[in-house]
């Protein structure tokens, strides 16, 4: 057990250097802007923005320290982690009760090594997991502890912010409310005062904002947010895509227990006794994992994501130990499963991605169901210890983000190192390095901190870009898929003091990587003039008026 700690700890370490990427950088320059004084709701409509309020806060403490935002990422980064492990204390602690000290910390391990991304940062996916666990804890110490009612509160608010970090999460006040019906004596008072928190918080946030903006503005950007988001458009992958990932690690899953079935049996033959199938089955998932993962190069196989779907395996093995649960283990074990699923559905009610991602964000339904697992005695401890160690060592070998790209897929590969601004001490592939390099020389040539810059990319672009010069930001979005519409116009319109000075376009060498024919270049073309061409963008400053 010492062993796999160690594992956990170094995972961690590599964590912080290594796994961080787009969603990241979207969440700083979000906050950046905030923290600079463009306002929620007003000049600002990125469709995640009420997640800004956890690096909003500690992006505040690092630069009431620190005079720019240098190394503010791998700062982030700790934070994140920091945050995973102080939820594990509770956890852990909740779980040693109902299933002993062992598997207790077996599902703490993988709480804080599994997560929803595979990057540690507190962004919108990470805090949506991160308040459900917080949500799950409250609310079952509280149906342990009845005349508790701080407990009850403390889940309001975690709702809350959970709502905040992910809006469509609103579906987890429904199991809320099922599990004080169901598990609670004074249940209607319960469901009464839980609501009423949960209400007092809302009606609080949702009246700030109409009352600084008004009612009409409030309501009028909301529409904008949507209509201006590129998760409201075409999905982000094809039909095929969004089905593949899931579907391979079903195949995985398949192909492993009937290898295991077959190994166990022949071993079985060869001792002259039986053999257990789930610990062999363990072992088979533990080392195809490896082995998938360092062929990655030469198949072309993205293997990195498949491991996702352990979580809904495990909810789905617990179920044959629920009549063996005692009534405090069955509502931890339904709590938990019920948020798990809401988190899943919330997921897939925003997301544009494939069901796999979507399958990584039930953690904690893994994590409950670990414990549930417990009752299947000494066959299953050594399958749940190779889960932990497969999904340990995933996180120490796999990169993610800004490391995984040219060809870069494990921790052995990674070329090189940010050395400075905001993304300094993340480690990246060598061109990523080199891009970041060449875009904070080139924005300092073409770009002043008197401009207002609108920056234009293709299908994915880098959102720390933002943070690389310190001109205004004219984007009414800051985020990482962009959309460029008519909804442009009326964001300048209703602020006309963001209408750029300097428009920086994609362009790869003198290559525009931005069709010519696209609204939003007709518009440039119309309204500014090229006035040079970086490494990586080719800049454009206002027509003067003739």
């Amino acid at each position: 057990m010492n062993l796999l700690w160690a594992a956990v700890v170094l995972a961690s370490i590599k964590s912080l250097f290594t796994d961080t990427g787009f969603d990241n950088a979207y969440m700083v320059a979000m906050s950046f802007r905030h923290l600079k004084g463009d306002g929620m709701f007003a000049q600002m409509w990125e469709p995640h923005q009420t997640s800004a309020f956890f690096t909003d806060f500690f992006m505040w403490i690092y630069h009431f320290f620190v005079p720019s935002y240098t190394g503010v990422m791998i700062y982030l980064q700790i934070v994140g982690t920091a945050f995973f492990a102080l939820i594990g204390i509770p956890l852990y602690r909740l779980l040693k009760k109902i299933a002993g000290s062992d598997i207790a910390q077996l599902a703490t391990m993988f709480f804080i090594m599994f997560r929803a991304k595979q990057t540690p940062f507190p962004d919108f996916a990470n805090l949506q997991i991160a308040f459900s666990t917080l949500l799950f804890l409250c609310l079952v110490s509280f149906v342990r502890e009845q005349q508790k009612k701080r407990y009850l509160c403390l889940a309001a608010v975690c709702l809350c912010l959970e709502i905040l970090s992910y809006p469509s999460c609103l579906l987890a006040y429904f199991p809320a409310a099922l599990i004080l019906f169901t598990k609670t004596r004074e249940r209607w008072k319960n469901i009464g005062l839980f609501t009423g928190v949960c209400a007092l918080f809302g009606g609080i946030y949702v009246g700030y904002f109409v009352c600084k903006i008004g009612a009409r503005n409030f309501l009028l950007n909301l529409t904008n947010i949507f209509y201006s988001d590129s998760h409201s458009g075409e999905a982000f992958v094809s039909l095929w895509n969004y089905f593949y990932g899931l579907l391979v690690a079903v195949a995985w899953l398949a192909l492993g227990a009937a290898l295991a079935w077959l190994l166990a049996g022949g071993m079985g033959k060869l001792l002259g006794k039986a053999v257990g199938f789930f610990p062999v089955y363990g072992i088979v998932l533990f080392l195809s994992e490896l082995a998938f993962l360092f062929l990655q190069k030469r198949t072309g196989l993205d293997w990195t994501c498949t491991f996702y779907i352990i979580p809904a395996f495990l909810m789905a093995l617990s179920c044959f130990s629920y009549k063996d649960m005692a009534e405090p283990e069955k509502t931890v074990w339904l709590t938990g499963n019920l948020f798990a699923l809401c988190s899943f559905l919330s997921t897939w009610l925003l997301t544009d991605l494939g069901l796999i991602t979507m399958a990584a964000y039930m953690v904690l339904g893994g994590v409950v169901s670990l414990a549930a697992l417990r009752h299947r005695k000494k066959q299953i401890w050594a399958f749940l210890l190779s889960v932990c160690a497969l999904v340990t060592v995933h996180r120490g070998l796999v990169v993610w983000g800004y490391a995984n790209k040219g060809n870069v897929w494990m921790v052995q590969d990674v070329q090189t190192i940010v050395r400075s601004g905001p993304s300094a001490g993340v480690v990246c592939d060598y061109m990523t390095y080199y891009q970041i390099t060449c875009d904070a020389e080139d924005h300092r040539q073409f770009v002043s901190p008197e401009d207002s810059l609108l920056l234009v990319g293709g299908w994915l672009i880098d959102s720390m870009e933002f943070l690389l010069t310190d001109a205004d930001i004219s984007n009414y979005s800051t985020i990482d898929t962009p959309v460029y519409n008519e909804r442009l116009l009326d964001y300048l319109e209703a602020y006309p003091e963001k209408r750029p000075t300097v428009v920086a376009v994609s362009c790869f060498y003198g290559q525009m990587q931005v069709s010519d024919t696209s609204w939003i270049m007709q518009w440039v073309n119309e309204n500014y003039e090229a006035v040079g061409d970086g490494r990586y963008w080719r800049y454009y400053r206002a027509k003067e008026l003739e």
